[in-house]
Order: C-alpha cells, then structure tokens, then sequence
C-alpha cells in the first residue's frame, strides 16, 4: 500500500474512492482475478490496477462467493501470459446464479457460520499438531539424552508402548529418522564390544596406506585450498571411537566440472555415461534417475578429472540445497561424471564404510557443524578446503557394520511408516471430495 499527499487526490473522482466495505478485485498481476473488501477504518483511492465492484440491490458480501469460485475462469479470460490482466468488459461478463436477496443474506449468514466453524476446527487441529509435535520431541530426546546402549533400550521401550499414536505424521517420522541417524554417530544405537579393534588404528592404517599408495602414483595427496576450519568436536566419543576429518580417512576429494570443460547443452544425450548434477539428489540421499544427464565416452574421457564411481559419496555444495548427501549405489554410475555444484568424496572403503560416513553427513550434527564451518558466507556455498577438514566420529570397523545394519533396518521401518500414512492421507482426501461432492450434488 501506498500512500500520497492529500493534495494529489483532492480532484479525483468520487468514484476511485474505496470506502469502508466496498470490494475490489486485482486486474493485473499475479493476484489477478483475487477478491477483498476494504475492512479497515480508512478510505483509499484505486489505482489502474484494482477494480472496485459496486453492486445495486445485491449483497456485496454474497457476490464475494461466486465471483471467488471463479477466479480460475477470471485467469482463463485473462489477456496477457507473463502478467495477466482482467478488462472492466471481461468482469462485467462474467456469469453467476443471483437468488432473490433475501436469500442472498441467508446464504451470507449460513457460510459465515460454517466458515467459523470451519476456523475453530483448524485452529483445533494446529493445537493438537503442535502439541503432538512436542511430545514426540520430548520423547525423542530421552532417547539422545540416555546414558548408553542400556539407557537407551529402557527408553525406547516407553516410546514404544505407544508407537502407532506417536508416529502418526510425516514431521514426526523424518525427526525419528534424525534421531536414529543421531543416536548411531554418538554411540548409542548399538553396544561397544570390547573385543573390537579400536578405530585409532584404523587412522594409523589408513594414513600408511594411502602414503604408500601416493608414493605409487595411485592417489594424489589431498591438498587443501583456503583457510582451515576450527571446529570444536560436538561430543565425547566411547574410547575405542576417534575424531577424525574427511580428508584424513578419504582418498580423493573432488569438485566437478567447471568453466569451458562442462558440457554444452548440445553435448547432452539421450543415453551414454551419466553426468549428475546437483538436482540428481534427492531428498533422502537417492540418485533420481530421471534427473541425471547423458555425455559421450569422449566427453567423459576429456572430464576425467571429475570422475566418479560407486561408492563415491556426493555432497552439494552450491544453491538452494547446499549440504544434501548422496552416494552412488548402483553399478550403471560405475564410470560417471560429476557436475560442478557436487563435490565427489571417496572414503578408504577398506577401514571406513561408506555408508556409515554417508549417514553420518545426512545427521543433523553434521549439517550444524557444516553451517558452522561457514560463519561469515552463504551456506549455499560450501568450499572444498572446509569439507576436507570437517570432522566426524569414527567407531571400530566391526561397530561401523553393526550400526549400518541397525540404521538401515530402522530407516526401512521409517519409510514403511511414511508410505502408510501418505497412503492413508490419499484414501482420506479421495473420501472427503466424494462426501463433498454428494453434499453439493
């Protein structure tokens, strides 16, 4: 809203005003064909951008019904493509039943009732969400909250008594899944064993293998590029655990493709090696095949230094959905290449299971320590010298295994739960529009 001088409207016509209760409709824009009144205590002038409806002997309040039900037709009228537009002839053509205007004020009086009913039952609905959504919260933190493996099966217990009733939105089952992911990289979704080999000697391997393996000429050695990153480790780790960082425990750390080396939209196929970009990955870590791009093998041989193959982990580093994870799976991304908004992460497989560190870097303590590394730039950029230096707790090799099987088999849980409710939720709506329609028919 605008306002102006009193003086550039003193000579307007009386008929631009727009009193207390007086309806008007957008004719331009992307509101065009929307309905409102004037509720305030002030009286406006129209620009050419709004209309102002005065019926004679019709309820005003009746007319908002109709014409609202027909905003879809109003936008099918509308003149223009990239902004819409509504003609005074156009609104003036509109077709509508009108009853006798007595009836007009019954119809007004009854849909103001339903509508307040309609309104105490949402804000009903938003009270029991809000409170469902704090219990689980509540719940789900007893759980992060447990002293150890011990601790943690006593609460589960509590939550698991009453299941069906908890985990009953698909909120409440994607902050299971964080829990989950949670409770697995602090140590306590599965016991320690002490028999296991603890995971400093892990590190000790690794770090032999892979200087042995540069002295070879296999790996190059991981250089960082910028500033390093000073972060605090989140939390104690069980003593056969270790912090560590991804480029201490990985054999490559790549970003894609970028300048006149990425492909023209001509080099794009149909079919042949994929090429994936950030759009690729979905929203729980998959590889959407639909997404993925196609080049030539000569394509990818000249991209050869973006390369990437199974098992690799992809992380995004630019635009809206900087920080989503993936990992490429499947034996058709054998031979693949990578776009420059994913940095390509390949873990020493032998000692760190790739799965594991996937799961770890889908956990919300990942993706705070990622925004943290950040301060002072735009999270939708993450830089390659912060990524490699990015700390994350690594367990003994015979833990990483059982805490993958118990993630994976609790996440399939997850998605069983989400599928039902979504199921569910289709079976509900296909319900209500059949009752609707029975009720208006």
């Amino acid at each position: 809203m605008s306002r102006v001088d009193h003086s550039v409207v003193e000579n307007l016509d009386d008929s631009l005003r727009v009193e207390v209760g007086d309806l008007l409709i957008a004719m331009s824009g992307a509101t065009t064909g929307k309905l409102g009144f004037n509720t305030s205590n002030e009286v406006f002038y129209l620009n050419q951008r709004v209309g102002k409806i005065s019926p004679y002997l019709v309820s005003a309040n009746y007319l908002y019904f109709p014409l609202t039900t027909k905003i879809a037709e109003n936008l099918e009228k509308s003149l223009g493509s990239a902004i819409p537009n509504l003609s005074t002839a156009q609104i003036n053509d509109i077709i509508f039943a009108l009853p006798p205007l007595a009836e007009q004020h019954r119809i007004v009086a009854k849909v103001d009732e339903l509508m307040a009913f309609c309104d105490q039952l949402e804000q009903t609905q938003n009270d029991n969400i809000e409170a469902h959504a704090q219990l689980v919260e509540a719940l789900l933190a007893t759980l992060t909250n447990s002293t150890d493996h011990k601790d943690l099966q006593n609460n589960w217990q509590r939550i698991a008594t009453h299941f069906d009733t908890l985990f009953t939105t698909e909120h409440s089952i994607d902050q299971l899944k964080q829990t989950i992911l949670q409770l697995a990289v602090i140590g306590k979704l599965v016991p320690q064993n002490p028999n296991d080999e603890p995971a400093s000697i892990l590190l000790k391997k690794i770090a032999n293998e892979k200087e042995h393996l540069i002295k070879e000429g296999k790996i190059r050695k991981i250089n960082l590029r910028g500033a390093s990153v000073d972060l605090n480790e989140p939390f104690n780790v069980a003593p056969s655990w270790v912090w560590s960082t991804l480029g201490a425990i990985s054999i490559r750390i790549i970003d894609g493709n970028y300048g006149q080396s990425y492909p023209a939209a001509s080099e794009f196929l149909g079919c042949g090696i994929p090429f994936l970009t950030s759009a690729a990955i979905g929203e729980d870590g998959e590889i959407l095949g639909e997404k993925v791009k196609f080049i030539s093998f000569e394509k990818h041989t000249e991209l050869a230094k973006a390369q990437s193959t199974v098992s690799d982990i992809l992380l995004t580093n630019r635009g809206a959905r900087a920080g989503a994870v993936g990992m490429l799976t499947e034996n058709v991304y054998a031979d693949c290449n990578i776009g420059p908004q994913i940095t390509s992460i390949r873990v020493h497989n032998k000692f760190v299971l790739p799965v594991y560190v996937l799961r770890y870097m889908q956990s919300r303590i990942f993706l705070d320590m990622l925004s943290e590394s950040n301060s002072g730039s735009a999270m939708n950029f993450v830089n390659l010298s912060k990524i490699v230096e990015m700390l994350l707790p690594i367990p003994p090799l015979q833990e990483q295994y059982r805490i993958v099987a118990k993630v994976e088999e609790l996440m399939i849980l997850c998605d069983t739960l989400k599928t039902n409710i979504q199921n569910a939720q289709a079976t509900q709506l296909a319900l209500t529009e059949s009752l609707v329609e029975q009720a208006v028919n």
